[in-house]
């Protein structure tokens, strides 16, 4: 059985140790320590203050994934999954448990990882190849495929510095696929690109896969390649498995997890710019305490008067609450507003310079608060989701990311019903009221 077998997890945890206290030790509290009625007092003081500030990244991890297989990996922010993707490809080592790995596993976790700006595209090929373990003769013998691949053959000589952002990820993504080894692991790296592109890039895995027998274990939020891609699905939840199975079936259940009344727990206190109403359990994301340069801390839904809610007529203006924290000086500094369908389908984005250009270049530190108006008469009655973004625009750097929140729009109950064109054509993810000047002419 195990000739078939590529991964082979065995109640795998990942332990981290989150306190930086008392890291130094002064001469007084060594003093202090060396008398004996002290010792047991202070070693039992500084276990318990170990054992609160062990923190669980993964618990009880078993799974088995044969060769040739495809498997997504989902969950919500913090779920852990990365730290999976760490452990499984070796660059981490498990606290607990044991891993068994049947081939050369490669994990990429960032398109563009060591790429050089003022080396050329060529360049930066063998500068990736390096960095990935692979030999020289082998990159010169995909030098021609990674750069057909890429799209890239007029400008492979030209310094990256001066290539757009897709080109850059076209050329990250061709240079690791094809110099990978045959147990693939990606973390949210197969957008790179435009559309058309991604879509060459879920072609290409597939084709490794059925070609070369490789192994693939992606982690995605976009729940439309998963779906695409994968054959299995791995449910992750707060560092354990959840579900594990068809991808179908895995995707549901972890949409639904927005949706439960009883999964999302919050307090609001009284400097927050939100009042707590009965009805706001299911609209609110709130952070940890997290020092990025960047923190998304609230993200909410609520009605004009800042009263939480997540359910709204189709003929109601929607509010977005937000409550972020800058720690330092910023620039070109983006903060996106992201609303999307259940089945990940993107409805539409706002940037928060769109309307704001004092803050396009520079942002200084401390706390904001931002409300954005999504207006009555837009969204087609639906459930929704919607996440906020902290990134950088020149760097390409993302600061922060809100876990989706749901909310909900409803139609008016004298507007209820499809007429029979609605039926069979369906009316769209948006409906706006659009004017209409009719005039009789006879």
């Amino acid at each position: 059985m195990e000739n078939k077998l590529a991964i082979k997890a065995e109640n795998v945890g990942k332990q981290y140790h989150l306190n930086t206290r008392n890291r130094f030790i002064t001469w007084t509290n060594l003093r202090r320590l060396l008398i004996p009625k002290n010792i047991v007092t202070a070693w039992q003081k500084r276990k318990e203050e170990a054992d609160r500030d062990n923190f669980w990244a993964l618990r009880n991890v078993s799974l088995q994934i044969d060769r040739g297989e495809r498997i997504g990996v989902v969950g919500r922010n913090g779920a852990g999954k990365s730290t999976l993707l760490k452990l499984l490809s070796g660059v981490s080592r498990p606290t607990e448990g044991q891993i068994t790995i049947y081939g050369r596993p490669t994990l990429l976790a960032a398109a563009g990882v060591g790429m050089d700006a003022s080396l050329t595209g060529r360049e930066n090929i063998f500068v990736t190849g390096a960095i990935m373990g692979a030999r020289r003769s082998e990159i010169l013998s995909k030098m021609d495929e990674i750069i057909s691949f890429a799209e890239l053959d007029k400008f492979i000589d030209v310094p990256i510095k001066y290539y757009s952002t897709g080109m850059y990820g076209r050329l990250a993504f061709s240079t690791s696929v094809h110099l990978l080894g045959n147990i693939i692991m990606l973390d949210e790296i197969l957008q790179a690109g435009d559309l058309g592109f991604g879509q060459k890039c879920i072609g290409k895995i597939k084709e490794l896969v059925k070609n070369e027998g490789r192994t693939v274990i992606l982690v995605s939020h976009a729940i439309d390649i998963e779906k695409q891609l994968c054959q299995r699905g791995i449910y992750l939840k707060d560092g354990k498995i959840q579900t594990v199975g068809k991808t179908e079936e895995v995707l549901e259940k972890y949409q639904n997890s927005f949706t439960a009344n009883n999964d999302l727990h919050f307090s609001v206190d009284d400097s927050s710019i939100l009042e707590k109403t009965p009805d706001s359990e299911e609209g609110i994301f709130i952070s940890g305490n997290s020092q990025k340069e960047a923190n998304i801390n609230k993200v909410a839904t609520g009605d004009i008067g800042r009263k939480l809610t997540n359910k709204f007529n189709y003929n109601e203006t929607i509010y977005f609450y937000i409550d972020f924290l800058v720690n330092k000086m910023l620039h070109t500094s983006r903060f996106k507003l992201l609303i999307k369908t259940l089945d990940d389908t993107v409805v539409f984005t706002s940037n928060d310079i769109d309307t704001n250009q004092d803050y396009f270049q520079v942002r200084t530190a401390g706390k904001y608060q931002a409300i954005v108006t999504i207006p009555e008469n837009l969204l087609a009655p639906g459930i929704y989701l919607a996440e906020v973004i902290a990134y950088n625009y020149s760097e390409r750097k993302i600061y922060d990311q809100s876990d989706p929140i749901k909310f909900i729009i409803n139609m008016p109950s004298e507007n209820i019903g499809l007429s029979f064109v609605d039926e069979q054509v369906g009316r769209g993810i948006v409906q706006p009221k659009f004017l209409w000047q009719i005039e009789k002419n006879d």
